[in-house]
């Protein structure tokens, strides 16, 4: 079985001299970690997606990467009660000249160690994050999973939470937007987290 991270999109053609937008159809662009999993930046290994532009999936500076075979995940993330704007990972989706992105929905697996973290939140921007904005609207939630905000939390268990379903239909007409998935609340600096989940 293979773990992925999965972004389900529509990319929608805007030039100014046609009458008639073009759309695509909907399409998925998923990353499949295998046994690669354990870099800082992870290149887009999936199926070629017309007139988009799919950035690495990226550990930030704050982190330390670590092994776990199918998934993408890192320690070293905060132990305090509230994210660290440099503990995330994240990945930009571009549209080409004169095409727009329209996001459908996101879905994604998380997972941590025993003294992993036990919050979770993905935020987005279309400004390199100067600005910024929590994404809420979850349609699906593995078992265990409680959604406050758009925080998730969970017990505190070794585990992994699968098949979470996050609604982007709010994304439209976009040239380009990068998401960041923050952590927090790590019961130690050594304790892993991450992406993960079956497609």
């Amino acid at each position: 079985m293979h773990y992925a991270f999965a972004i389900v999109c529509a990319v929608l053609f805007s030039a100014t001299h046609e009458a008639k937008a073009q759309t695509n159809a909907f399409t998925n662009a998923t990353y499949t970690f295998g046994t690669n999993g354990n870099t800082n930046s992870f290149a887009y290994n999936g199926s070629n997606v017309a007139n988009l532009t799919e950035g690495n999936m990226v550990k930030s500076a704050g982190l330390t990467t670590s092994s776990s075979t199918d998934n993408f995940r890192a320690n070293n993330w905060t132990t305090n009660s509230s994210f660290d704007a440099n503990d995330y990972i994240g990945i930009t989706l571009t549209a080409d000249s004169g095409w727009t992105l329209n996001m459908t929905n996101m879905t994604f697996g998380i997972g941590r160690s025993a003294t992993g973290t036990r919050a979770w939140a993905w935020y987005y921007s279309t400004n390199s994050f100067s600005s910024s904005i929590i994404l809420t609207n979850y349609t699906t939630l593995a078992s265990g999973l409680t959604n406050t905000a758009g925080v998730l939390s969970h017990a505190d268990l070794n585990s992994q939470w699968t098949g979470n379903v996050l609604n982007l239909s709010s994304l439209t007409s976009l040239s380009g937007v990068e998401f960041r998935l923050y952590s927090w609340l790590s019961e130690g600096s050594g304790g892993t987290a991450g992406l993960q989940g079956p497609l």
